[in-house]
């Protein structure tokens, strides 16, 4: 598990990431202060501390952060936190079993000296937002706070935006972040994304839509088709490209930006179709604590078996809980930013 793991990170270095080296986690002797909870999948606050560290070790080694504004922070302890654990609770539904509950130290961090409130807001401006930003899961922001952000500022010296989502899985908080006025109006520097171990990272449909989200879809791009139609439950046609006017739209070259009218609009299927009768298939979904606009976006597919196919055709699929009444949604089709 060590050894796949470090691969894992290796891995994403070669894609180009930023990864700090977590091998020393594993190489802990003292276990007096745990770094999980005994019944729980997440980090104690001594694990998130010492996580911590090497992610600011980490991104102190990056060339921008010399250009980052710096202040002190100070962290203590206030108290404890109570945890009886996912996985205590399971047993319990299950098995019947009771344990006592775990406590810990409870640990909050604040400014403590360096620049003042004046100097703050003429490096950031007087809406400015700090140069680093966390997304992430309930590691990062939950019920329980296990400082986790509070620990990185202490180490970096640097103001961080926390922007994690409870019950976001790995890709929440991101896509609500990058289609947030705060990512597209005031990007950061630094980007930290917690991720826990858990999740594979291998699913392609997620990195269709977040790689438009960073260049805003369509904003600000002139669509090559355009239409705002109804939708009812069920399938319906949203782009046609045909009407006597067909364009030549390469699969590779284009992505689709949709709007919803109602922002609660969480999940949709869309079929692409394809000149010569080829199908593919985006199944796009937020989670339930994800703050969305109604608004989706993802890249028509691409490859050696992609690039030659046609676009013809977008329907979208909804469920009858997904729809209110008088729905209708603006579908773009709009050249990527890459091409």
């Amino acid at each position: 598990a060590r050894s796949s793991y470090l691969d894992a990170l290796a891995k994403f270095r070669q894609a180009g990431l930023v990864v700090p080296d977590m091998a020393p986690l594993l190489r802990e002797s003292d276990r007096e202060k745990a770094y999980y909870f005994k019944r729980d999948h997440h980090w104690t606050p001594y694990g998130a501390r010492r996580t911590a560290r090497i992610v600011a070790d980490r991104i102190r080694q990056m060339p921008v952060f010399q250009s980052l504004p710096t202040q002190e922070f100070e962290t203590r302890r206030t108290g404890l936190i109570r945890k009886d654990g996912s996985l205590q609770d399971a047993a319990r539904r299950i098995c019947g079993q009771a344990w006592p509950s775990q406590y810990v130290d409870e640990f909050r961090t604040n400014p403590g000296g360096g620049i003042d409130g004046d100097e703050q807001s003429a490096l950031f401006g007087d809406e400015g937002l700090p140069p680093i930003t966390l997304v992430g899961t309930s590691n990062s922001k939950g019920a329980q706070d296990y400082n986790f952000v509070g620990a990185l500022q202490e180490f970096l010296g640097v103001e961080v935006l926390n922007v994690a989502v409870a019950g976001g899985s790995y890709d929440g908080s991101m896509f609500e972040y990058l289609m947030s006025d705060s990512f597209q109006q005031s990007p950061p520097e630094v980007i930290v994304w917690e991720i826990p171990a858990y999740h594979t990272l291998d699913s392609a449909e997620f990195y269709r839509q977040v790689v438009p989200m960073v260049s805003h879809g369509c904003q600000g791009r002139e669509p090559v088709l355009e239409h705002t139609s109804p939708v009812t439950a069920g399938t319906n046609e949203v782009l046609y490209n045909g009407g006597g006017k067909f364009l030549e739209l390469p699969s590779n070259e284009y992505l689709v930006d949709l709007q919803f009218s109602d922002p609660s609009v969480k999940e949709v299927d869309a079929f692409i179709w394809y000149v010569f009768g080829r199908k593919d298939r985006v199944d796009l979904e937020y989670g339930n604590r994800v703050e969305t606009t109604g608004r989706f976006m993802f890249e028509l597919p691409s490859g050696q078996s992609w690039n030659d196919e046609l676009f013809m055709s977008l329907d979208l699929e909804l469920e009858p809980e997904q729809v209110s009444e008088g729905l209708t949604v603006t579908a773009k089709v709009c050249r990527r930013q890459d091409i």
